[in-house]
């Protein structure tokens, strides 16, 4: 890092290179490369470290200017979701003025690089800023309507939906014009099994800001809870198109596959997820029937195992619930005890007697 501040990029590139090749996923390097990668003009290799890195995280500040700045010196469109997150984690003194640019603005381009020079050489997830004087001070991003939208889902894990879904219209009162707020809500009406009024929020988010990306992934979730695979695929297309990373798209894809009889595309679909977030406990479950269903038995049975040991009280119900023998009866009854769970981190479920559950795993 050091090394590209101070312009050394051949150094610092030969640096990053090395601790890379030892952890292909490390953010920090892949951001300083990143970083040196774009100071050199090569504009497309930086924009694909500053992908890398967010495909995992939004958090680190470092990379998501970085590749708001990446897209500019490439003469590409900015994402406004993605100015979005970027203006919310930053420091209290910028933040006002990033919030009022649009991605088309003259003013987007000094306004990174003043972000960038307040950050100094932090390019972590942690938020400090520069305070001129050769100190940093710590600051914490203000809550923005996406935390307070998972905040109120991630109340779900106490078991009680109804008391979520009254959280939730109040938090809409108090925030009608927040499309992350709708989104949030349809996302936790699909884990409940109720497309159509998922279907409702994730279309008023839309209607509320249409360059939204998650909106179009949960309408995904509502074609393949209504059998609709093609549909799906469709919804996933057009999430793609506005920028929606290798995460829950990949989930509803690789089902949609599945079920359209084309397990090799799901496998694929299903593996680059898993990729970004490796502890999606649907789609290990989704990716041992894939691999059943093109023919790798071996391989699929290691993967069913896998899930079976990570979340034993959850596969005892699974099993209980089962219809019918062969390979993976427990996998497609789970899948159907998780409604439209397709979660990466918060895993719910309904038993056999209709209560949602929380499914605690460790794969």
């Amino acid at each position: 890092g050091a090394a590209v501040l101070a312009g050394r990029l051949d150094e610092a590139r030969g640096l990053l290179d090395g601790l890379l090749a030892e952890d292909p996923g490390d953010r920090e390097a892949l951001t300083w490369r990143g970083e040196a990668a774009l100071a050199e003009g090569r504009a497309e290799a930086a924009l694909s470290d500053y992908d890398a890195v967010l495909h995992r995280t939004d958090n680190l500040l470092g990379a998501g200017v970085g590749q708001l700045q990446a897209s500019l010196a490439l003469g590409r469109p900015v994402r406004p979701f993605d100015l979005w997150v970027v203006a919310h984690q930053a420091p209290p003194a910028l933040r006002p003025a990033l919030l009022r640019l649009r991605p088309g603005d003259r003013a987007l381009a000094p306004a990174l690089r003043r972000l960038l020079a307040a950050l100094g050489g932090n390019r972590t997830t942690r938020k400090t800023v520069a305070d001129g004087r050769g100190g940093l001070r710590a600051y914490a991003p203000k809550p923005t309507a996406y935390d307070l939208g998972e905040a109120t889902q991630t109340r779900i894990r106490r078991g009680d939906a109804d008391a979520v879904l009254a959280a939730f219209a109040r938090l809409e009162r108090r925030l009608p014009r927040e499309p992350q707020v709708r989104s949030f809500r349809g996302e936790t009406w699909l884990w409940l099994g109720r497309p159509d009024e998922a279907e409702r929020d994730f279309r008023a988010a839309l209607a509320l800001d249409a360059t939204l990306r998650w909106p179009g992934v949960g309408l995904a979730g509502v074609a393949v809870l209504r059998g609709d695979w093609e549909g799906a695929l469709a919804r996933c297309a057009e999430a793609v198109a506005l920028g929606a990373r290798d995460r829950s798209w990949r989930v509803w894809a690789g089902e949609a596959c599945l079920n359209l009889g084309r397990p090799e595309e799901a496998a694929a679909h299903l593996r680059a997820g898993l990729a970004a977030t490796p502890r999606r406990v649907s789609a290990w479950m989704l990716l041992a029937l894939a691999e059943h269903a093109a023919g790798r038995a071996e391989e699929a049975e290691r993967l069913a195992e896998r899930c079976r040991r990570g979340a034993p009280r959850f596969f005892e119900e699974a099993a209980a619930a089962a219809v019918g023998g062969g390979f993976g009866a427990d996998l497609r009854a789970g899948l159907r005890l998780m409604r439209g769970n397709r979660s990466s981190w918060l895993w719910t479920y309904f038993d056999r007697r209709g209560r949602l559950r929380n499914l605690d795993a460790e794969l």
